[in-house]
């Protein structure tokens, strides 16, 4: 198969390089269609030493097609042994997946790697934040070890443009990273299914005259306030029966969602009740993802709405983004009677960042 053409950019600091691709999941479709990097260089003692990656979406094989296969080539007339690491980056930077090739001879005009870098569904996984507008990152660190000399090897001179897949010794923290999302994923899968099956649940939640059942186990080490009912002797203990007011069914199940996995479906349908019922519970880590949701939206039609929520409902995110937007806009409403009528405290609040915002 041919391969594609060159994509994305290349960037260098030392000895380290970093490949940016665009249009990941859209670039190839088929185990064995390669994304080739530019070719990236670094001057050793008067020579150019040139290499490029080479990365397989899709797997380089069908043995791999469950994983991203990568390879740096050597693109030199010399062998050369180094060690080279090679690990992606999430969309804030930090190296995640990684694998190491220590004291390797690359072979002139061949390409050495991974065919099992990392599997696909770890980079699409929207939970682990590793692309960016479809974009990924990859960083290789190169360091050769004897770079002034020509490798000897009788055979890899009759192999010159053959393909070397470097199986080395077991470096599993990469290979541990993917056990733990597999297993992390089964595990929230389980608890999901849990929450939506009736079978050893123990309490029984009415809302809107629908009943939902859940584990008071699950839902008192999640909320200091069921915990409270499920340790006192409430009524509530006695009966294994919560009657829930001020909260629509579909709110209440995301909600329990939340407590069980960690996660919400459509969030952003339901995000102000969703906060005020993780704000009743004693959810600070859903209010945190609701808090953060709001704050993505913030304009001069709503600003003020927003604030007076996030200070009734003590939701710091929101609270110092609006103060952020109201700073950036004061023009435009510090003469709003809404504002002049928010609380003392979160006026001189305002007018402190505004200060500071000044001195810098």
């Amino acid at each position: 198969m041919m391969p594609s053409n060159s994509v994305g950019e290349i960037s260098s600091i030392k000895c380290t390089y970093k490949w940016v691709i665009k249009n990941f999941c859209a670039g190839c479709k088929s185990v064995g269609e390669v994304m080739k990097s530019p070719v990236f260089t670094k001057l050793d003692s008067g020579y150019l030493r040139k290499w490029r990656l080479r990365l397989f979406p899709k797997g380089n094989k069908d043995e791999c097609k469950d994983y991203v296969s990568i390879f740096l080539c050597n693109l030199n007339n010399v062998d050369l042994k180094a060690d080279a690491y090679f690990s992606i980056l999430d969309n804030k930077g930090l190296e995640t997946f990684y694998e190491f090739l220590p004291n390797h001879v690359f072979n002139h005009n061949t390409y050495s790697g991974f065919s099992t870098f990392v599997k696909r569904e770890c980079i699409e996984d929207k939970d682990w934040n590793m692309l960016c507008d479809d974009k990924l990152a990859i960083v290789c660190k190169i360091s050769l070890i004897t770079p002034n000399e020509h490798i000897a090897n009788e055979e890899t001179e009759k192999k010159e443009t053959s393909t070397k897949v470097y199986r080395p010794k077991i470096y599993p923290a990469s290979l541990m990273i993917q056990r733990k999302y597999t297993e992390s994923k089964q595990l929230l899968a389980d608890l999901e299914q849990m929450m939506d099956e009736q079978e050893f649940s123990d309490i029984e939640l009415t809302v809107e005259d629908k009943t939902l059942r859940a584990h008071k186990s699950i839902l008192g080490k999640r909320s200091r306030v069921f915990a409270a009912m499920f340790r006192n002797d409430m009524c509530e203990k006695r009966e294994n029966k919560v009657k829930i007011v001020d909260v629509r069914h579909e709110v209440l199940q995301e909600m329990l969602r939340y407590m069980y996995t960690g996660k919400v479906n459509g969030i952003e349908t339901m995000t102000d009740e969703l906060l005020i019922a993780a704000d009743k519970y004693s959810l600070d880590g859903l209010k945190g993802m609701c808090g953060e949701v709001l704050a993505n939206d913030v304009n001069k039609s709503n600003a003020m709405d927003r604030l007076k929520f996030a200070v009734l409902h003590r939701v710091d995110v929101l609270r110092a983004k609006v103060i952020e937007f109201v700073v950036e806009s004061a023009c435009d409403i510090v003469d709003n009677p809404e504002f002049q009528q928010l609380p003392a405290n979160v006026i001189c609040e305002v007018c402190s960042v505004f200060a500071a915002d000044k001195k810098k």
